[in-house]
Formats: C-alpha cells, structure tokens, sequence
C-alpha cells in the first residue's frame, strides 16, 4: 500500500466528534483569554484578592466557564448540521492553518501551563481547589500561547501584505 502524501485530506471517522473537539477547544482558549483580560484584572483590582492560589482558581473557573458554554453552544448547533455539512466544516478546519496554527500555539502553553503547576502549587489543598488552580495555571499557559500566535502571526502576514501590495503596483 502506498503511502499516503502529507496534504492528502483523509476525513475524520466521526466529522462531528471533530467539530466538537474544535468547539471545546476553542471554549477553553476563549475562557483563558477572557480569565487573563477580565477575571484576572476584576478579583486583583476590584475585588483586592492578593492570594496568587485563589486567583489561579479564579482563572481556572473562567476557561472551565468557557469551555462548558462552547459546549453547550455546540451541541445546539450541531443538531442543525446534516452529515454533509460535518463534512464540509471537517474539511475546511483541517486546512485553515490559522486556526491549526492557533491551537499548536494554544496546546503548548497548556502544557507549559500545567508542568508549571506541577512543579510550583503548594500541596496540600483539597482535590478540587488544586484541580482549579492547576486549570488556572494551564489557561494562563493557553493565553499566552495564543497571544503569542497572535503577535508573531500579524507581523509576519502584515509584512507578507505589504510586499504582496508592493509587487502589485505599477513601477
């Protein structure tokens, strides 16, 4: 059997679990984003919250937050989708490299995330406080992942814009 070439699309056995899989991920990067822009901000200003393990919760909380309402979102969604269009939305998510470029980005800070938690959350906590404020860690890794995405993408497509304007103008 030959193999197969690397751009060769092969569909995914169940579209829809990819969809979803998409969907939840896309909730979690949304609740980190916002956890870090907004929630962060709120409890350490606002709410003077000065202790690092109950703001890391706080962030874990938020991309949970995000993570269940995508998800909830999604599934309401994909009740209107027929197979065709799993396919159709299957395909077109496995070829956006923005987006596959975005989660990479995303999964790494994830990772970075939680080994940092491993290795610095004081032990001791009960299993779900620690579980939060690992998943705070995690998201702050996840932000920063996809804010790096962010400004090492615009740079270089903003560039790559601008000589694509250049090349097309009369000398």
């Amino acid at each position: 059997m030959a193999a197969k070439a690397d751009d060769e699309y092969v569909s995914p056995s169940s579209p829809a679990g990819y969809l979803m899989w998409h969907i939840i991920k896309k909730g979690w990067q949304a609740g980190s984003v916002v956890g870090v822009a907004a929630v962060l901000p709120t409890m350490y200003l606002i709410r003077k919250v000065r202790d690092p393990t109950a703001l890391l919760r706080a962030l874990g909380y938020s991309a949970a937050i995000g993570t269940a309402a995508t998800g909830t979102l999604g599934v309401l969604k994909c009740t209107q989708i027929d197979q065709e269009g799993f396919e159709d939305r299957a395909y077109r998510l496995h070829y956006n490299q923005g987006q596959n470029r975005t989660d990479a980005f995303s999964a790494a800070g994830a990772a970075v995330g939680l080994a940092a938690a491993a290795l610095l959350l004081p032990r001791g906590a009960p299993p779900l406080s620690y579980a939060m404020a690992a998943a705070g860690v995690s998201a702050v890794g996840t932000a920063l992942g996809v804010a790096a995405h962010v400004a090492s993408s615009s740079s270089s497509s903003s560039s790559s814009r601008t000589a694509a304007v250049a090349a097309q103008q009369p000398a």
